[in-house]
């Protein structure tokens, strides 16, 4: 009996710290575009990866690394030449998405006031050309074949 008081209070004590101990998944984020869809994994290791879905195929079209400081995070691409630029992580009503804060980012800006409108007029249809949290399946079955029409 003392050593699972032991084991409860130990417990108690670690508890709020084991979501921090843990590993962190990958995260991934999708973007309908109509004809087309874009999809972002930012993996553990701090690499990250943009691809392009269209009807002609699948292609990557930006590779870096990702830091995140609160809700900000920084994409440094690898190709030479483009900057690195910045997106927020934003929540409503249950859904979580990237907001840009520049032009040369991996989809178009979309001001978060607008993504909540829509969201608010359908909740069930995401906005066009907004990346938002979906899970690793969706992102390995889609990004495997081209764009249905």
């Amino acid at each position: 009996m003392k050593r699972s008081a032991i084991l409860v209070g130990f417990l108690a004590v670690l508890g709020p710290w084991i979501p921090l101990l843990a590993e962190q998944p990958a995260r991934f984020f999708k973007a309908e575009c109509g004809t087309a869809a874009g999809y972002i994994k930012l993996a553990i290791d701090g690499a990250y990866t943009v691809v392009w879905r269209e009807h002609m195929g699948v292609f990557v079209q930006e590779q870096g690394r990702w830091g995140q400081k609160q809700e900000v995070i920084t994409f440094a691409p690898n190709n030479g030449g483009k900057a690195s630029y910045e997106g927020a992580v934003a929540r409503y009503k249950g859904k979580t998405f990237l907001v840009w804060k520049s032009e040369n980012a991996a989809g178009i800006v979309v001001p978060v006031e607008e993504t909540q409108r829509e969201l608010d007029k359908d909740p069930k249809r995401p906005p066009m050309y907004v990346f938002f949290e979906t899970d690793g399946m969706v992102y390995q079955r889609e990004t495997k074949e081209p764009y249905p029409f």
